[in-house]
């Protein structure tokens, strides 16, 4: 019989080996997906506003593709297809595994000034079978924001910037037992989530950890983290003159990752070598960790670990067709009653769908989670400058 760590191992040491699976068997990662819009500018003169249109760009990732396998994405809005977007997929290599992931840009795609609700396609190109099939259909919100151009006498003059809103995006986090570096027997434990910080921060200025185990506190825990960083941004400034005052507003999405003082490791080797690194193997059960500004909970994330010694996998990740990298599970979130760090908390959202709106599954552990989500605070849509809202609209 192999042990879990072996099994883990010669999994992935067959996967280099064995190669690429086929399109048709691909694993989409719905952890690493982000969408944003690049916007593009043209200044005119007098009362006229700038003409601003956007490209929408992707990333993405997945396990199991090939070279020549490509994506083919649909923007669209109610029955139109607005563009229709081919990129083709570029190897990547992350712990024996071959992945393929692309930044979908649209520089050449027709000048989109679209918002509101969008509608986006997803579509995986098997270029060794010659098929194309759907992966994944999301609904997509874009927001609409606005730039101080000029006075012109008593007229302010404005014009738009698009960006992608992304309130339901903070109810997606996961957990991530990275696989053993080359000659090693454990590997680091990391946390992905995303977060609308304030002020245009791109971090949490006093980042600390605290976990329980059982409801039991774990004090080798609670001395920080290692690491807390950003992977992506989706942001986008609201700058207008209200009266004689200029105001500019930033709004950003970070989808961020967590490093603490964790590692998995079922064979308890390293565990006892480094005793400030905390073996969740070692130790099974229910943990809730939480992440902590100046003092304040900002997140806490909610996991069970094996007797085997790995995460539990959540019931929503089959339920939902929820997929995610090897090792990657998804973990409920839960948020403060109120959090100076971050601008906005959109409960309705994020209790209508997961990740570019996707409905929750009928699952009871979901329905309980997303009912005891704290009430709402702050907004991601700003209020449309006298005059403004009446521009012209393009497809």
């Amino acid at each position: 019989m192999i042990k879990p760590l072996q099994a883990t191992l010669t999994a992935f040491v067959l996967l280099c080996l064995a190669g690429p699976v086929g399109a048709q068997d691909a694993v989409f990662d719905d952890g690493y997906l982000a969408i944003q819009l690049e916007n593009e500018v043209n200044g005119r003169g007098g009362t006229e506003p700038a003409d601003v249109n956007y490209h929408p760009g992707f990333r993405m990732r997945f396990f199991g593709a090939a070279q020549g396998d490509a994506v083919v994405v649909r923007w669209k809005q109610g029955r139109r297809t607005l563009a229709e977007i081919r990129c083709p997929l570029e190897a990547r290599y992350d712990h024996f595994q071959t992945t393929f992931s692309q930044r979908c840009w649209t520089q050449d795609a027709p000048e989109l000034t679209a918002h509101g609700a969008v509608q986006v396609e997803i579509d995986l190109v098997d270029d060794s079978a010659d098929t194309q099939r759907t992966v994944r259909t999301l609904a997509v919100t874009v927001g609409r924001y606005w730039h101080w151009d000029r006075r012109v006498g008593n007229r302010d003059v404005h014009s738009p910037r698009y960006q992608v809103r992304m309130d339901d995006s903070m109810g997606l986090s996961t957990i991530l037992m990275s696989p053993p570096d080359s000659g090693e027997s454990f590997g680091n434990v990391y946390f992905h989530f995303w977060a609308a910080l304030a002020d245009g921060n791109s971090n949490y200025r006093d980042a600390s950890w605290r976990c329980s185990l059982n409801g039991t506190r774990v004090p080798e825990l609670d001395r920080g983290s290692d690491v807390v960083e950003s992977t992506v941004d989706v942001s986008v400034d609201n700058d207008q003159m209200v009266g004689r005052e200029r105001t500019t507003t930033h709004f950003t999405y970070r989808q961020m990752w967590v490093k603490p003082h964790m590692l998995w490791d079922p064979s308890g080797g390293q565990s006892g070598a480094d005793a400030w690194r905390y073996n969740l193997s070692a130790h099974p059960g229910t943990y809730e960790c939480q992440l902590r500004d100046a003092g304040r909970m900002v997140r806490t994330f909610r996991f069970t670990v094996t007797a085997a010694g790995t995460v539990d996998p959540h019931p929503v990740e089959a339920a939902a067709g929820l997929t995610f990298r090897p090792g990657a599970h998804f973990v409920e979130t839960g948020f403060p009653t109120s959090n100076p760090s971050e601008f906005v908390f959109n409960r309705n959202a994020i209790r209508a769908g997961v990740g570019f709106g996707r409905s929750w599954p009928a699952v009871p552990a979901i329905r309980t989670w997303l009912d005891g989500l704290p009430p709402a605070y702050g907004s991601s849509e700003p209020t449309a400058p006298r005059g403004a809202a009446r521009g012209r609209r393009r497809r």
